[in-house]
């Protein structure tokens, strides 16, 4: 008797349920067909003071795919459409349109996080971003990014990240490289606060120059980066005061197991 009743009671919950979703799919339609564009707000994240895109240049967007939607029926705005317009833009990295019970329409933008900023000796600049997308923004954008010049052994071409560069181009395992080196820079409380620059110069090594800017660190290429920064730490916290970087000027991490300062010669 009692799992009789229990079936019974189950058969019936199931019922109420898929009533339940019934009518919630029923009101949800009706209120798609009758709901109005009653306001449109714009949130994009991951800005943090520096935005690479702004709510104006989102909102000429929406006015070239909807025209003025406040007052036009919700059903009418293709919400799938403006999110495909807004991803087609480099320094967006995702992008979600949906409407509220109120009738108002959000538009969330997250934009591209930079982890650095790449200048090429023929004039182009381009940012990296933390997934290895290559990206463009406005001449007014700036933001405390490692900076990377001199002699940039790749070119971005028409790659748009990293993983479009074939494995056997040359190019792959440099910015590769490149991109690990700033990753774990960035992800170093100390270091991203230590390191300004990158630069590669003309014997192909690379230089690391501190935000005091009074010396230089000669990393030489990116093998065994964690290990040689980490002792370039406790270097600097072993010696803070007693050296002075204008006698000093080469901080030098290529050999293995030695930081070797360099003497300026007058």
């Amino acid at each position: 008797m009692k799992r009789k009743l229990k079936r019974i009671f189950i058969a019936v919950l199931w019922v109420l349920m898929v009533a339940a979703s019934l009518t919630g799919l029923t009101f949800a339609n009706r209120w798609q067909e009758q709901a109005i564009c009653r306001a449109v707000l714009i949130k994009i994240h991951d800005a943090q003071g520096y935005p690479l895109i702004s709510e104006k240049e989102i909102s000429n967007i929406i006015s070239q795919r909807w025209g003025k939607p406040v007052g036009k029926p919700l059903k009418n705005l293709g919400f799938r459409d403006l999110e495909d317009d807004l991803r087609r833009i480099p320094v967006i990295e995702s992008a979600e349109v949906f409407a509220s019970l109120s009738g108002i329409t959000e538009i969330h933008v997250t934009q591209r996080k930079p982890l650095m900023k790449l200048f090429f000796k023929e004039g182009n600049t381009f940012y990296l971003d933390r997934f290895g997308y290559f990206f463009k923004v406005n001449s007014g954008y700036s933001d405390r990014v490692l900076t990377v010049s001199g002699q940039i052994p790749f070119r971005i071409a028409n790659f748009k990240r990293i993983k479009d560069i074939p494995e056997n181009n040359p190019a792959y395992t440099s910015v590769l490289h490149l991109f690990q080196a700033g990753k774990y820079i960035q992800s170093h409380r100390l270091l991203n606060s230590l390191i300004a620059q990158a630069y590669y110069n003309n014997n192909g090594d690379v230089e690391l120059i501190p935000v005091t800017g009074d010396h230089t660190i000669l990393l030489g290429d990116f093998s065994d980066l964690e290990w040689r920064l980490d002792n370039l730490l406790l270097f600097y916290l072993r010696t803070a005061g007693r050296i002075d970087y204008r006698r000093y000027p080469v901080v030098n991490l290529k050999f293995k197991n030695q930081i070797v300062l360099t003497q300026n010669i007058p």
